[in-house]
Order: C-alpha cells, then sequence, then structure tokens
C-alpha cells in the first residue's frame, strides 16, 4: 500500500553494511529502523532486509501494516494446506485398488444394460428403468472423467 511507503528512507534500505545496520538495532546509530528476516528456503533465500523511516509514527505503521500482511499470508496459506489435504485424501480414494474395481465393474454393467436395453421393446415397464440406469452411469462417467482429467 501506499502508506507503507510513506516517509521510508529507500536510500537506506538494502545499502547499508551489516555493521552499520547492527549498530542501528543495538540503538548505537539509526533509529526507526526495521529489519526484515526471509526464510532461509524462501523465494528471497535468507536474506536480511532493513528499513529506516523517518520518524517513530511511520516507523510503527510499516510494523503494523507487515503484521497485518503476514497475518492475511498465512491465513492463505492454511486454507491452501487445508485443500491441499483434502485433495490428498480424494485421490487415494481415487487410486484404490477397490475404487478401481468399482469403476470397472459400473463400465460392465453400463454395457450389460445397454445390450438388454436394445433387445427388449419400447413399451416395457423395463425399458424405463434401463433409461434411469443410463442416466446414472452416464452421470457416474462424467464425474469420475472431470475427476481424473
Amino acid at each position: 500500500s501506499n502508506r507503507l511507503h510513506e516517509g521510508v528512507d529507500s536510500t537506506s534500505t538494502n545499502f547499508l553494511s551489516s555493521d552499520t545496520m547492527s549498530a542501528a538495532l543495538e540503538g548505537k546509530g539509526y533509529v526507526n529502523t526495521v529489519q526484515l528476516q526471509t526464510i532461509p528456503d524462501g523465494f528471497n533465500s535468507g536474506r536480511t532486509y532493513y528499513l529506516r523511516a523517518s520518524n517513530d509514527t511511520i516507523c510503527q505503521t510499516i510494523v503494523n501494516d507487515l503484521a497485518v500482511l503476514v497475518q492475511k499470508a498465512k491465513k492463505r496459506a492454511q486454507a491452501r494446506t487445508h485443500f491441499m489435504r483434502i485433495q490428498q485424501k480424494v485421490r487415494s480414494v481415487y487410486s484404490s485398488f477397490p475404487f478401481q474395481c468399482m469403476v470397472g465393474i459400473f463400465i460392465v454393467a453400463n454395457f450389460v444394460s445397454n445390450i438388454v436395453d436394445v433387445q427388449i421393446e419400447r413399451e416395457s415397464p423395463h425399458h424405463v428403468t434401463l433409461s434411469k440406469l443410463d442416466v446414472f452411469f452416464t452421470c457416474a462417467f462424467t464425474t469420475e472423467l472431470i475427476r481424473h482429467k
């Protein structure tokens, strides 16, 4: 956001030596400095970034804004993790031998019901039942096809 960048001394971001920044963080030099440490396996490979604000209010605003962004990122990561767990469960059920056998049985049953449907007369009460069975198999195979894509 624009508010995050107001009053930040961009010349001090990433250009000061680590000794100077360590002194700043210990209260020996610059004040109103924020240190950002990234994770080693992340996008920024564990780099440390420093932001220096022109006053304490702006520094606190930066810290508060970053805290809000971190919470939002954590919520998104948890949502992805939850979705991935559900996806893994569905994948394990779908890949299981019993489920694959059930799909095979559905294919054979659909084949047999189509053969019987062609052999009986259209006025037969069994024709309605076989038509409903055909709709069931169509829905089941469509769902399986969508899942398998």
